[in-house]
């Protein structure tokens, strides 16, 4: 494949995944009285796409799915897999669950805890059976951030979540599955599971989760990784990716996502190898890769959920973005310690890429720090300056 060929390809899979808006018209789901925070339009759409997805509707659904009805000649129904266009006459079993890939700031996680919800809502005052409780997997910097949107969007008692990491949290174990939401980092998730994970609580539990979210799903983009192979040995009746990028680089990016959530054909032991049957390489097909992009668009539609800011600014209502360029005028004394560190930086940059050394890293570093003492001159002078400042 030529170069042009290549970038061809390249954006035609990105505007696959660019926007994928749902229906128009759809049955909106009542968000739960739990929740005292009003959902906007796009997050409604979306807790309904997630409510459709984890009730396994097939017939009359109101977002595309995985796989079409048809009938016969003699009127029976037989139903055919969107991308591979095998038939069967037994009801399939849809995928519980999806991707939710919206643009950062759209709201992902207000859109998940809604979905939450609207599922507690439905169970019975005494719960019995089937773990109810939903595991949220993301990165130790976004921990803070969930527990922040749990308290300010629910009311005290509407919700019961927890933190499972750190080196204590063996002894949140005995009230584990009491809760409503258990929060946890996906280096949390690879400890345990390299430890330990037919006798882990969190993958040995018979009856597993209600639901597995990841946040942050990019992270098991590798089929390769640890991350991956943990996060597919949850038991769980329901799973879901956030993620403002389905794919990185590869297309095979997406390719563990849907193995994650448990697409048929395209997860377990073969599920790569599937893939690349019939989406992976008909879309590297120089030539003929038409195919592979209907395929390819066929299953987003069906597992994906994509909006981004510039396609629903108008439901968002966001104030027009008003830039402002301010000159900062320095005196004589500031003008001279910027431009010594200017000159500093200056000659770290071309001693980079001149040398090549095991110097690269305290380089690298050396020059971050000067770029921000350039913006801390230019923000207060040199009032803010540390001493070390002049010292690089």
């Amino acid at each position: 494949m030529d170069q042009c060929s290549d970038e061809k390809w390249a954006s035609e899979v990105f505007q696959a995944f660019e926007t994928v808006d749902g229906p128009a018209e759809f049955d909106p789901v009542e968000p739960s009285p739990r929740l005292r925070t009003k959902l906007k339009e796009h997050q409604i759409k979306a807790l309904s796409m997630m409510t459709e997805k984890e009730r396994g509707v097939i017939d009359e659904a109101d977002f595309p799915s995985l796989w079409e009805i048809h009938r016969d000649f003699d009127g029976n129904v037989r139903y055919r897999h969107a991308v591979t266009g095998i038939t069967q006459n037994i009801r399939p079993q849809p995928p519980a669950g999806g991707i939710l890939a919206d643009e950062m700031g759209l709201g992902k996680t207000l859109s998940v805890l809604a979905l939450i919800a609207w599922y507690l809502d439905g169970l019975p005052l005494e719960r019995t059976g089937p773990s109810t409780t939903t595991l949220i997997i993301t990165t130790l910097s976004t921990i803070s951030g969930w527990q922040q949107q749990i308290s300010r969007h629910f009311g005290r008692g509407q919700i019961r979540a927890v933190v499972f990491h750190g080196p204590h949290r063996q002894k949140l174990i005995p009230a584990l599955f009491s809760q409503d939401i258990v929060i946890t980092t996906y280096d949390t998730l690879r400890s345990e599971w390299s430890n330990d994970a037919e006798n882990n609580v969190l993958f040995s539990n018979p009856e597993g989760w209600a639901r597995v979210v990841l946040d942050e799903a990019h992270h098991i983009r590798s089929h390769t990784s640890q991350i991956f192979q943990a996060t597919c040995q949850f038991r769980a009746r329901y799973r879901w990716c956030l993620t403002g990028t389905p794919i990185h680089n590869r297309l095979d990016d997406y390719a563990a996502l849907i193995s994650f959530v448990r697409v048929s054909p395209f997860t377990g032991p073969h599920g790569k190898a599937v893939f690349a049957q019939w989406l992976d390489n008909p879309v590297h097909t120089y030539g003929n890769n038409a195919l592979g992009i209907k395929r390819l668009r066929k299953l987003v539609a069906a597992t994906c959920l994509r909006r981004t800011k510039s396609h629903i600014q108008d439901q968002l209502k966001l104030p027009v973005r008003v830039e402002k360029e301010h000159v900062v005028e320095l005196d004589s004394g500031e003008r001279s310690i910027y431009d010594f560190l200017k000159a500093r930086a200056s000659s770290l940059v071309v001693g980079k890429f001149t040398q090549r050394s095991q110097m690269d890293k305290a380089r690298w570093g050396t020059m971050l720090s000067l770029i921000g003492f350039l913006r801390l001159i230019c923000n207060h002078g040199e009032q803010l300056l540390p001493g070390i400042a002049t010292d690089l």
